[in-house]
């Protein structure tokens, strides 16, 4: 999952991402700016990866990491490869354990 892991790393330095509406929900839930989730994916891991059963993408990654403020952060998010690669962040949520 390392290589996985720098591709996802690489669109989120070159600012080839977007987040769902979902995601933003669940950010306005725990409190998380953009960048918090950004910085979280920088400096995280994959916990898992599944099969996307929307078929968007190949897999859905989650991620755990560590936001700028000190912030636990839970990602989950796949990367979908049409006329631009992006990383689509699906949700973004504090982790509460």
């Amino acid at each position: 999952m390392i290589k996985e892991f720098n591709k996802i790393r690489k669109l989120i330095s070159q600012s080839h991402y977007e987040f769902t509406e979902h995601a933003y929900d669940g950010m306005a839930q725990d409190f998380l700016e953009e960048e918090e989730v950004i910085t979280a994916i920088k400096n995280g891991f994959i916990t898992k990866k599944q099969r996307d059963l929307h078929k968007e993408a190949p897999f859905v990654y989650t991620i755990l990491g560590e936001s700028d403020t000190g912030v636990w952060v839970y990602v989950a998010g796949k990367i979908i490869e049409n006329e631009l690669k992006i990383f689509k962040i699906i949700t973004a949520k504090e982790d509460k354990s």
